[in-house]
C-alpha cells in the first residue's frame, strides 16, 4: 500500500469507527436502505475514488453476514455482532473490498473459502474471537485468495493460559500471504514460528500483545526468529517473559523497533541479554518499560547491565517504571552515545556524581528530548545537587582534567571556584549570582513533571546557546515564582501546572517573548492575578496562542489583565470561583476557544459579551465558548445578558446542559434563550418612566387647569378671602331682600382713577351728597388710615349700597381701579345685589380690554354725562334714583 493510500485509508477508517451508531441528523452516516441496522456513507468524493462505500454494521445485532451488501463496498465493519459462523464465499461479490473487520463476533472457525473473491483486501481484523490455532479452525488455504493483504490481526479472546495441546502458530495458512507486512498474533509458550514464515518475504512487523490477546512466552531465544529474519518491528508486551537468552535478536539484522515492555520478570539483570544481540542494528526505538518489578529495592545500573550498550545505535530509549535510582560511575562509559530521546519517567532517580560523568563524557550530546517525570525526589533538588557536586569534587581533586570538564557540566555549583572570564566563556548570559543549567545544544524538549521537587523558582537561568522549545515543570511543588526565566528566549511551550504556587512576581515571563503555550492551571494564583491591575504579567506575551489558568481559585480578574495577549486563540478559565467575567478581550482578534465552565458565574459583563458577539459574527473566528456548570441567572437585572446569549447560542458548546435560574427559583433551559428573553421583556418592562411621565403629565395638567381655574376665578377667590377675613372680624353680609337702608353705611362707593379726582370732588360729590343727600364714600376722604388698601376697598364695597365706576381710559390703566371693579362684581354675584353702576366719563375702546371689563360694558347699563347742561339736573336725579334703588 503506497503512503497516500494508507493515509486515505486511515482517515476513512477513523471516520467510520467514530461514526458508529451515528444518526442521519449528525451528518456522518445514513442508515443503509438494504439493512436498517447498518450505516452507509459514500466516500468516493472525499478519497478521489480510492474508497467508495463505507458500511458500518458495528454492534448491529447481526447473526450472519448480510447477503445484499453493495458490490462497491470498500470498507466493511461487522465487529461486535454474534456471527459465530461464516459460510463459504459470503464475500465473493465484494471484489472492491479493502478493509474487513470481523473482530469480536464470536467466530470459532473459518471455512476454507470464507474469503473467496477478496483479492483486493488489504486489512483483515479477526481479533477478539474464539478461533483456535488449529487446522480445523484455520484451514491451510483459508487465506489463499487474499493476494493483496498487508495487515492481519489474529489475536484471540482466550485467557492467557488457555492453549490446547495441538495449537500451533498457523504459519502454513499464513504462508500464502505474500504481501503481508504486519501480523498481530497470540504468543504461545514453547511454540516456534515454523519455516512457512520464510515465504512471507514482506513481513516486517510482528506483534504479540498480552493486553489484546493471549500471550504467555516465558522465554525468548534465537530460534524464535529463525524463519522471520526480515522483521524490522517486533513487539512482545505483557507476555509473561521471564528470560531473554543472549544474542536472541542478533538474527534480526533489519530490526529498527523493539518493544519488550510490561514483562517485569525479565528484571534489569536481563538488560544485558536483550542488548547483546543489538550491536549491529540501527534501532529507531527501544522500549523496555516496566521490565523490572515495581516493588522492592531501588536499582542501580551497573556495568554488567549495560556492557553491550556502548556500541549500540538507538534513537529513542524508554526505561520507564523500572525503579531505577542511579548509575554507577563506571557504567556511565557503557551508555550508548547517539541517543536522541530518553525517557526514564516513573523511576526513583537520585541526583549524584554520575550526572557529572554523563555530561563529562558527552553521552547525551545528540539528545533532543528527555522525560524525567514521575520521580520521587521530595526535596529541593538544587540543594541536593550542590551537596552531591561538592562531594564529587572533594573526592576527585587530583584529576584536574576532570575538574575542568565539570565546569561545563549540566549544572554549575556555587561551590566551584570559577573565574569571571572562564564563567563568561562557559555561560555568558547567567550572572554569577545564579545557579545556571547547561544543556546540550540539541535538546529541544524537557519533561520534568511530577518529580515532587519542593523549591522556589528564583531567577532560573539556562546557559546559552540552547534550543529548548518545550519545558514541562508541572506537578511539582514550585510554590513561589520570583524573578524571570533567563536564557529561554526560544521557548514555545511552558507548563507550570499543579505546583501549588501561591505567589509570583509580575516579571516571571517577561523574557519569554516567543511563548505559544502556557499552562498555569492547578495553582493558587488568585491574589497575584487580582493585583495585576495593568496586565503586567502577560504584557510581553504578544505571540501566546494558548493560556490555561484554570483551577486557580480566581474570584475576579482586573479588566486589563489580558491586555498583552494579542494573538491568543485559546483561553481556559474553568474550575475557578468567578462570579462575573468582566475583562477586556476586544483586542483578541484570534480568539476561537473560551472555556469558563465550572465557575460561579451569574452573568458576563455587557462589554465582554458584546465582544464575544462580535467575534461570533465573524466567519473567520469560528468561536466556541464553554459556559457549562455555572449559576447563570435569568432576571430583570441580567436581561441584556440573556438577549446577547440568545444571539450566539450556536457558539456555546453542549448548549443543552445550560440552565439559568429565575428570581423565583425556577430553572429554565437556555436552549430556549430567545423565548426566555421575550418573556423577561414582558415581565421586566420598566414602567417607572411611564408612571413618572404620566404622573408629571397629570400633575402638569392639574397645575394648568388649576391655574386656569384660579385665574378664571381669581377675583372671586380674592373676594371670598377678604370677605371671610371681614366676617372673622364681625362683618355680616347685607341681606338683599331687606329694604332697610340702615344696614349700609354708605349709599355709594365711588371707584375712580386719580386723574378723575377733580371731577369727583368738584362735581359728583356736591351733586349727590350736598344736593341730593346721598351718602358717598371716596377713598381719598373716607378710607381708614393704617388699614390695608384691599381691606379698605372690600370694606367700602360691602358697606355701600352701590359701587359706582367712573369709566375712563385712566381707570382701565389703574390696577387698583380694576381691582375695585372686580371686587364689586364678586359682591354682586355673591350677594345677588345689583351693586355696580357704571358712569362713562369718556369713550372707551372695547377692543383689547380684559374679558371681565368687556362683560361689564356689554351687559351692564351705564350712564353717560349729558352734553347739554340743561339736562344735568335730570341726569343727577336719575343717578340718585339708581343708587337708591
Amino acid at each position: 500500500m503506497d503512503a497516500t493510500l494508507q493515509v486515505i485509508f486511515l482517515l476513512s477508517l477513523c471516520l467510520l469507527i467514530s461514526s458508529t451508531a451515528a444518526t442521519p441528523s449528525e451528518g456522518k452516516l445514513e442508515k443503509c436502505s438494504w439493512c436498517p441496522s447498518c450505516y452507509c456513507k459514500d466516500e468516493s468524493v472525499y478519497t478521489n475514488g480510492s474508497y467508495l462505500l463505507l458500511v458500518n454494521c458495528t454492534d448491529a445485532g447481526l447473526t450472519s453476514v448480510p447477503t445484499n451488501i453493495p458490490s462497491n463496498t470498500t470498507v466493511l465493519t461487522l465487529n461486535g455482532n454474534n456471527i459465530t459462523k461464516i459460510g463459504p464465499r459470503s464475500f465473493e461479490h465484494l471484489s472492491k473490498l479493502l478493509y474487513l473487520d470481523l473482530s469480536k463476533t464470536g467466530l470459532t472457525s473459518l471455512h476454507s473459502e470464507t474469503f473467496a473473491g477478496l483479492g483486493n483486501l488489504r486489512t483483515l481484523e479477526l481479533n477478539g474471537n474464539k478461533i483456535r490455532y488449529k487446522i480445523k479452525c484455520i484451514p491451510n488455504g483459508v487465506f489463499a485468495e487474499l493476494k493483496s493483504l498487508t495487515r492481519m490481526n489474529l489475536q484471540q479472546n482466550f485467557s492467557t493460559d488457555d492453549v490446547e495441546p495441538k495449537e500451533q502458530y498457523p504459519t502454513k495458512a499464513l504462508s500464502s500471504l505474500n504481501f503481508l507486512e504486519e501480523l498481530l498474533i497470540d504468543g504461545l509458550q514453547n511454540r516456534t514460528f515454523a519455516n512457512h514464515m520464510e515465504k512471507m518475504k514482506r513481513l516486517t512487523s510482528l506483534t504479540l500483545n498480552g493486553y489484546n490477546g493471549r500471550c504467555s512466552v516465558k522465554s525468548i531465544d534465537p530460534k524464535m526468529f529463525k524463519f522471520c529474519k526480515r522483521i524490522s518491528s517486533f513487539t512482545m508486551i505483557n507476555c509473561q517473559v521471564e528470560s531473554v537468552q543472549q544474542d536472541s535478536f542478533e538474527i534480526l539484522q533489519n530490526l529498527t523497533f523493539l518493544d519488550l515492555s510490561y514483562n517485569p520478570d525479565i528484571k534489569i539483570d536481563g538488560l544485558a541479554n536483550i542488548t547483546s544481540g543489538l550491536q549491529k542494528q540501527k534501532l529507531r526505538e527501544l522500549r523496555l518499560i516496566n521490565i523490572h518489578q515495581n516493588i522492592g529495592e531501588c536499582m542501580t545500573i551497573e556495568v554488567e547491565h549495560v556492557k553491550f550498550m556502548r556500541n549500540m545505535s538507538v534513537g529513542l530509549l524508554y526505561l520507564d517504571s523500572n525503579r531505577l535510582a542511579t548509575i554507577s560511575n563506571e557504567a556511565v562509559a557503557y551508555l550508548p552515545r547517539n541517543i536522541k530521546g530518553l525517557s526514564i519517567k516513573d523511576n526513583m532517580i537520585l541526583f549524584g556524581g554520575y550526572l557529572y560523568e554523563i555530561f563529562r563524557q558527552q553521552i547525551f550530546s545528540n539528545l533532543t528530548f528527555i522525560n524525567l517525570s514521575m520521580q520521587s525526589i521530595n526535596e529541593n533538588f538544587v540543594n541536593a545537587f550542590r551537596r552531591k557536586s561538592k562531594t564529587a569534587l572533594a573526592t576527585d581533586e587530583k584529576n584536574k582534567r576532570r575538574k575542568l570538564s565539570l565546569k561545563s557540566s549540566m549544572f554549575v555549583s556555587h561551590n566551584q571556584t570559577i573565574s569571571n572570564e572562564d564563567y563568561a566563556r562557559k555561560c555568558y548570559n547567567c550572572p554569577l549570582i545564579y545557579a545556571p543549567f547547561k544543556f546540550t545544544e540539541t535538546l529541544v524538549d524537557i519533561d520534568a513533571s511530577d518529580m515532587r521537587v519542593r523549591m522556589e523558582l528564583n531567577d532560573l537561568c539556562v546557559c546559552k546557546p540552547n534550543k529548548i522549545l518545550r519545558l514541562n515543570l508541572s506537578r511539582n511543588i514550585f510554590w513561589r515564582w520570583n524573578g524571570s526565566f533567563k536564557g529561554l528566549e526560544d521557548l514555545l511551550n511552558l507548563n507550570l501546572a499543579w505546583n501549588a504556587c501561591e505567589d509570583m512576581s509580575t516579571d516571571v515571563f517577561h523574557i519569554l517573548p516567543n511563548l505559544l503555550s502556557l499552562n498555569l492551571s492547578g495553582n493558587f494564583l488568585e491574589n497575584a492575578f487580582r493585583n495585576d491591575l495593568h496586565g503586567e504579567i502577560f504584557k510581553n506575551q504578544a505571540k501566546l496562542e494558548f493560556l490555561d489558568i484554570s483551577d486557580n481559585k480566581i474570584r475576579t480578574l482586573p479588566k486589563k489583565f489580558f491586555t498583552g495577549l494579542k494573538r491568543l486563540m485559546k483561553l481556559c478559565l474553568s474550575n475557578n470561583f468567578l462570579l462575573t467575567f468582566d475583562v477586556k478581550i476586544n483586542h483578541m482578534n484570534w480568539l476561537t476557544w473560551l472555556d469558563i465552565s465550572n465557575n460561579l458565574l451569574v452573568t458576563i459583563a455587557t462589554s465582554t459579551m458584546e465582544t464575544l458577539l462580535k467575534f461570533s459574527r465573524d466567519t473567520e473566528h469560528d468561536l466556541s465558548v464553554n459556559l457549562q456548570n455555572n449559576k447563570l441567572v435569568c432576571s430583570c437585572s441580567y436581561i441584556r445578558f440573556v438577549k446577547q446569549f440568545s444571539e450566539m447560542t450556536q457558539h456555546f458548546r453542549r448548549l443543552k446542559s445550560y440552565t439559568c435560574k429565575y428570581e423565583s427559583g425556577v430553572t429554565k433551559d437556555l436552549t430556549y434563550a430567545e423565548t426566555i428573553y421575550e418573556t423577561l421583556q414582558k415581565d421586566c418592562a420598566d414602567y417607572k418612566v411611564t408612571i413618572i411621565a404620566s404622573s408629571l403629565s397629570f400633575l402638569l395638567v392639574l397645575v394648568v387647569v388649576g391655574s386656569c381655574i384660579i385665574y378664571r376665578y381669581r377675583w372671586k377667590l380674592r373676594y371670598l378671602y377678604y370677605s371671610a377675613k371681614m366676617r372673622h372680624r364681625g362683618y355680616t353680609p347685607v341681606d338683599c331682600r331687606n329694604d332697610d337702608t340702615s344696614e349700609f353705611a354708605y349709599d355709594v362707593f365711588i371707584s375712580y382713577s386719580d386723574s378723575n379726582g377733580k371731577f369727583v370732588k368738584k362735581v359728583l360729590v356736591p351733586e349727590l351728597e350736598a344736593k341730593r343727600h346721598v351718602r358717598v364714600m371716596v377713598h381719598d376722604r373716607d378710607f381708614i388710615p393704617g388699614n390695608f388698601v384691599v381691606d379698605n376697598i372690600v370694606n367700602a364695597i360691602t358697606k355701600s349700597r352701590k359701587t359706582m365706576i367712573l369709566m375712563s381710559r385712566d381707570f382701565l390703566r389703574s390696577a387698583w381701579c380694576v381691582r375695585e371693579m372686580n371686587y364689586a362684581r364678586m359682591e354682586a354675584l355673591h350677594t345677588e345685589r345689583n351693586v355696580l353702576l357704571v358712569m362713562m366719563l369718556e369713550p372707551v375702546t372695547v377692543k383689547g380690554l380684559p374679558l371681565e371689563i368687556m362683560d361689564i360694558l356689554r351687559n351692564q347699563t351705564y350712564l353717560e354725562l349729558p352734553e347739554d347742561q340743561a339736562h344735568e339736573e335730570v341726569f343727577w336725579d336719575r343717578v340718585r334714583d339708581l343708587i337708591m334703588s
